[in-house]
């Protein structure tokens, strides 16, 4: 957890520090695409609160996070991963942004789905 840390303020010190990174408009595909990421992530934090709660039934598979994380180690992973996923999808040209939030719709779909398989519902 202290390396995520760590690559969170380098992350966000670089985003912020640099105001020639200026952001293209976001048009309703990219509001469209953010909302989808933003409630599957919200479902996949949902889920590992519940692997966190039920340690003897499950097992996280993030692998930044231990197999058995404590219910503040879910919290602030995933406060900060949104943090910076959404900074970055800002920052990001207009093509970019509609790649990088696809391919995080595309990264928490999965781990929702599998968690699913699973018996992890919401």
């Amino acid at each position: 957890m202290k390396r995520f840390m760590v690559f969170l303020t380098i992350i966000l010190s670089i985003l912020f520090s640099y105001p020639v990174f200026a952001s293209d408009l976001w048009d309703k595909t990219d509001i469209g695409l953010a909302t989808t990421s933003l409630i599957l992530k919200a479902v996949d934090w949902r889920q590992s609160l519940y692997i966190a709660e039920n340690p003897a039934h499950y097992k996280e598979a993030n692998l930044i996070m231990k197999e058995h994380p404590s219910k503040n180690d879910v919290n602030t992973y995933f406060a900060a991963s949104t943090l910076i996923q959404m900074s970055i999808a800002h920052y990001l040209p207009n093509k970019w942004r509609k790649i990088w939030l696809s391919t995080w719709i595309g990264v928490s779909g999965s781990n929702v789905a599998g968690n699913y398989v699973i018996g992890i519902r919401w």
